[in-house]
C-alpha cells in the first residue's frame, strides 16, 4: 500500500496523521473521515478519492471494502482480513473484489456449519485450507471463475471503479454462503457415516437382528440428512452462479437419496421371530446379504468401496481392500447361476465408474478383481463375450 499512501501524500493527505497505531488498511479507512479531504460520494454511497492517472483512484464501498486501483501495483490480488483489494485497473478490481467477497462467504459458511472455530477444528479459514487442500481448490476454481465473469461484466471503458456495478455478484454472496454451510454439514455427516462402515467391515462375528436394525436406521436417518443439505446446497450454489459445485452436489444428494431408498429396503426384510440355530441362521442371513448384494438397485457394494478408500491408515486401507476382493470373489463362486454372477460383474464395474482413479480400490483394482471372479466362474465367460459387462448401457 505504499503507493498508495505516496498519492495521498501528493495531494497533501498524510494516512499517519489517523490512527497512528492501527494497521495501513485501517488508517486509509480513517482517512476518509477528514474534512480536507477531496472525496467524491456517488449515488450508492461509495466514498472515491481520485489521483493523477487515468483509473488511478482509493474507493471505500458502503460495506467497508477498500479498493485501490493504481496501474503501478506489481499484481492484483487482496487481502481477506484487511478486505482490501490492490488492482492495476478498475476491470480487475472488480475481478479481486468479487472474490474476495465470496471468500468472506465461505468463512461464514465454514463457522456456520462449525468446520472453522470450534475445539478440535482449524481456527481460521487459512489454517482449514492449508489442512483440506482437495476441497479449498475446488471453491478456488469455482470463485476464480465468477470473479473472471465479474471482470467481464465490469464496463472496460468506465474511468471508475463502480462496485454498483456488481450489484448482481452481491445478491450471490448470501446463497453461497448458506451452500458452503449446507455442503460442509453434509460432509460432517457423510464422514460420519463412511466411518461407521468402515468399523463394521473391520468387526469380526456375527451381528444380533437389533443392532443390525438400529444400524440401519442409524444410516437412513443420516443419509436422508446429508442428502437434504446436498440438496440445499445444489440449489445454493446454482443461485449463486457457482455450477461446478451445484453439479457436485446434486450427485451427492442423488446418491445418497439412493442409499437411503436401499437402507429401507434393508430394514423392511422380515426378521426370524423364534431363534433357530445359531449356524443355520449364519447361513441364511449370508445368503439374504449375498442375494441383496446382487440386486440392481442395492448400493452396499459401492458403499463398502467407498468406505475402504476412505480409511486413513495405508495399512489398514490395503488389509480391508484384501479382504474385500476374496469376501466378493468367495460370494461369486456362491452364486448357483451365471445371471447372479454377471449381475455381480455389473455391480463393480458400476463401481469403478463411480470411484475416482487416485483411490486406493479404483477401477484397475477392482478390474483385476472382476478378472479373479471370471477365473473361478468359467461358466460366465460364454455370456461376457467382449463387452466386460454384456447388456450393459454405458453411459453416452
Amino acid at each position: 500500500m505504499a503507493s498508495i499512501s505516496e498519492q495521498l501524500r501528493k495531494h497533501g493527505i498524510d494516512p499517519n496523521s489517523v490512527g497512528a497505531d492501527e494497521t495501513e488498511a485501517s488508517r486509509l479507512r480513517r482517512v476518509f473521515s477528514l474534512p480536507e479531504v477531496p472525496c467524491e460520494i456517488d449515488p450508492d454511497g461509495s466514498r472515491r478519492i481520485r489521483f493523477d492517472s487515468k483509473d488511478s483512484q482509493l474507493t471505500l464501498t458502503p460495506s467497508g471494502d477498500l479498493v485501490a486501483v493504481l496501474a503501478d501495483f506489481p499484481q492484483d490480488r487482496f487481502d481477506l482480513d484487511a478486505r482490501l483489494v490492490e488492482a492495476r485497473t478498475t476491470s480487475k478490481a472488480a475481478n479481486q473484489l468479487t472474490k474476495m467477497r465470496l471468500w468472506k462467504a465461505v468463512e461464514a459458511g465454514l463457522r456456520e456449519a462449525h468446520v472453522i472455530g470450534k475445539p478440535q477444528k482449524p481456527a481460521t479459514l487459512q489454517e482449514w485450507q492449508q489442512q483440506n487442500d482437495e476441497e479449498a481448490q475446488k471453491l478456488h476454481r469455482q470463485i476464480d471463475i465468477l470473479g473472471l465473469t465479474a471482470e467481464k461484466s465490469h464496463e472496460l471503458s468506465a474511468l471508475a471503479f463502480e462496485p454498483a456495478l456488481l450489484a448482481d455478484f452481491r445478491k450471490r454472496e448470501q446463497p453461497f454462503g448458506i451452500a458452503v454451510a449446507s455442503f460442509f454439514a453434509a460432509e460432517t455427516i457423510r464422514a460420519h457415516i463412511l466411518a461407521e462402515a468402515a468399523k463394521r467391515i473391520t468387526r469380526k462375528g456375527i451381528f444380533d437382528a437389533g443392532e443390525r436394525d438400529r444400524y440401519l436406521a442409524r444410516r437412513e436417518r443420516l443419509s436422508s440428512r446429508a442428502g437434504e443439505l446436498y440438496a440445499i446446497a445444489r440449489d445454493r450454489f446454482n443461485q449463486a452462479g457457482a455450477t461446478l459445485l451445484a453439479a457436485r452436489c446434486d450427485e451427492l444428494a442423488s446418491q445418497y437419496a439412493v442409499s437411503t431408498a436401499s437402507t429401507r429396503q434393508a430394514a423392511s426384510v422380515p426378521q426370524v421371530g423364534i431363534k433357530p440355530n445359531l449356524e443355520a441362521l449364519s447361513l441364511k442371513r449370508e445368503a439374504e446379504s449375498i442375494q441383496k448384494l446382487i440386486e440392481a438397485g442395492d448400493a452396499t457394494l459401492l458403499n463398502t468401496v467407498r468406505a475402504i478408500n476412505s480409511v486413513a491408515d495405508a495399512k489398514t486401507q490395503s488389509s480391508l481392500a484384501a479382504h474385500f476382493v476374496a469376501h466378493v470373489v468367495a460370494i461369486a463362486k456362491s452364486l448357483k447361476t451365471p445371471a447372479e454372477v454377471i449381475q455381480l460383474l455389473r455391480k463393480l464395474q458400476q463401481a469403478s465408474q463411480q470411484v475416482a482413479e487416485d483411490s486406493f480400490l479404483n477401477g484397475v483394482r477392482l478390474a483385476r478383481c472382476r478378472g479373479l471372479i471370471l477365473r473361478e466362474r468359467p461358466d460366465v465367460l460364454p455370456l461376457v463375450g467382449k463387452k466386460s459387462v454384456p447388456e450393459e448401457k454405458r453411459p453416452s
